[in-house]
């Protein structure tokens, strides 16, 4: 079961679609795979990016159920980056950074999953 925050989805005409960020603990990543393989969104790859003890854990089962090379990356680095694809791809977004000083106090499902480490079933 994985974690999507459907107002994270975005338009990305550049790349003839909607790009969507979907989560899986590490203890799902075999769901995930099935999931993948399943609606066949690995088409296409030959190389696929993951981050966190998973990618290291996982590679074999990834790259032998999906038929694609894993690279493990860096879990800021990858931040970086995703933050330099938005603001040079999507047109007419303003990012903004808040600190939460107590995160369990926010009224957010996806933030709550996360403090409570339950995951919130796709939609």
């Amino acid at each position: 079961s994985g974690v999507r925050d459907e107002a994270l989805a975005v338009s990305m005409p550049e790349l003839g679609g909607r790009m969507h960020f979907v989560r899986f603990e590490t203890g799902h990543v075999r769901n995930a795979v099935e999931l993948m393989k399943a609606n066949n969104l690995e088409a296409g790859f030959t190389t696929m990016y993951a981050t966190g003890g998973g990618a290291h854990k996982f590679k074999g089962v990834i790259e032998e159920s999906l038929g694609c090379e894993l690279t493990a990356c860096s879990e800021l680095g990858t931040v970086v980056l995703g933050i330099c694809c938005m603001t040079s791809m999507v047109a007419d977004e303003c990012y903004t950074f808040e600190r939460v000083p107590d995160p369990a106090a926010v009224r957010d499902p996806l933030v709550e999953a996360a403090v409570t480490r339950r995951s919130v079933p796709l939609r």
